[in-house]
């Protein structure tokens, strides 16, 4: 029966999944409905409206003293001279080890949307309060990537004394700290405290420091002078084809190359030397160094094509018969297939028959050895005098 959460749309899914405290960034619908309907197999509970309330006050605790929420707070400067330098190391450290960044992220984060965001001029109205002193808040506006027209997100950042990012929270649908526009404002604090540092290198000044919102000019200009290329994102991921074994299979030392002990090749047609009217056409030639030589024959019954070999096996009644829960080939001349292996091994002088039966749903593999007992010598010439012989002698 198909899952209810096929028939959602995307947003729907995703608060649900946020409700249960499930991350949802950076999947598609098919990874979402995977994850929803795990979580509804597990009946993992949804958050109340408590848990909320919980984990923000939670991320507004330093030290045990809980910070006032930044929507109560009246006294905001736009003067971020007073903020703890936030250096590339204290942003790394908080996205790698609140945000799980990879290392691979980290170091391509300059193809990320979050940095993106920062570098296009997405975070607007930087403010800054203090308390104590050694924690500042940092907030600002975050115009949505996707509806620029819509109500920025507010997003705002608790820095400490030496400038370490103590935690972040944002009104997005994934503001718990590890949504894009947070990382983006943490890239933007970064860069705006280099510079700040700089130009306190070359000269002391007592001018405010304040966030300058990017300008958006426009001028027209001629078609041919448009730049439409996209920012780079990076080399897609590279999909494992046949080439890729080529290495395995070509690199090889002449010392592996000296150890191969089996060998598979064409048969064509043999003729028997003591009765040159007999021959037989196997599938293979097989050659083991352990084993010895022997035939190769291959099986594709189309009645049993949708089944599996077992159970094609196990329905074929002429020529398997079942022991022990397995498969076997009937040792009779009621099996045309043993009759036919039989004869191949007595023409090619070869003691072993490798059968193998084929479906579309797998490959079943038995060994067959030919019979060189009393029986299997009484097996052979009798089928051989009482048709093929006489057939010869008679007619030919």
């Amino acid at each position: 029966m198909d899952s209810d959460f096929k028939n959602k749309n995307v947003p729907e899914i995703k608060q649900f999944l946020k409700n249960r405290g499930v991350k949802t960034t950076g999947y598609k619908k098919s990874k979402l409905v995977e994850l929803a309907e795990e979580a509804e197999l597990q009946k993992i509970p949804a958050f109340e409206p408590d848990n909320y309330i919980f984990a923000n006050k939670i991320r507004r605790t330093v030290d045990g003293v809980e910070l006032p929420h930044p929507k109560t707070v009246i006294d905001w400067s736009d003067d971020l001279n007073t903020i703890p330098i936030i250096e590339a190391f204290d942003v790394n450290h908080y996205l790698k080890n609140i945000c799980n960044w990879t290392n691979e992220r980290l170091k391509g984060y300059k193809n990320d949307n979050s940095y993106r965001l920062h570098s296009n001029g997405h975070i607007r109205d930087v403010r800054q309060s203090k308390f104590h002193s050694d924690i500042h808040y940092v907030k600002a506006a975050c115009v949505p990537e996707e509806r620029q027209s819509a109500d920025p997100y507010e997003v705002w950042i608790v820095v400490l004394f030496d400038g370490s990012i103590h935690s972040a929270e944002c009104t997005c649908v994934a503001g718990d700290g590890t949504c894009k526009a947070r990382a983006a404002l943490l890239f933007g604090m970064q860069r705006f405290c280099q510079d700040l540092s700089d130009r306190s290198v070359i000269s002391v000044t007592d001018k405010a420091a304040k966030w300058v919102n990017p300008v958006r000019t426009s001028a027209p200009v001629k078609i041919t002078s448009l730049d439409l290329r996209s920012e780079p994102t990076g080399q897609p991921p590279i999909k494992p084809t046949s080439d890729h074994y080529r290495p395995s299979c070509h690199n090889m030392t002449p010392h592996a190359v000296e150890k191969e002990c089996f060998e598979c090749k064409l048969s064509g047609f043999v003729i028997d030397n003591n009765s040159p009217y007999l021959g037989c056409s196997p599938d293979g030639l097989l050659e083991c160094k352990c084993c010895g030589q022997g035939c190769l024959e291959i099986k594709c019954p189309y009645k049993f094509s949708e089944e599996t070999p077992i159970n094609a096996a196990c329905l074929d009644k002429t020529n398997f018969h079942i022991e022990n829960d397995t498969p076997l080939m009937k040792r009779n001349d009621t099996s045309p297939y043993y009759c036919q292996i039989q004869c191949q091994l007595a023409v090619t002088k070869r003691k072993w028959c490798d059968f193998v039966l084929f479906t579309f749903k797998g490959v079943y593999i038995m060994r067959e050895y030919h019979l060189m007992n009393n029986f299997g010598l009484m097996f052979f010439q009798n089928l051989h005098h009482s048709t093929v012989h006489m057939f010869y002698q008679k007619f030919c």
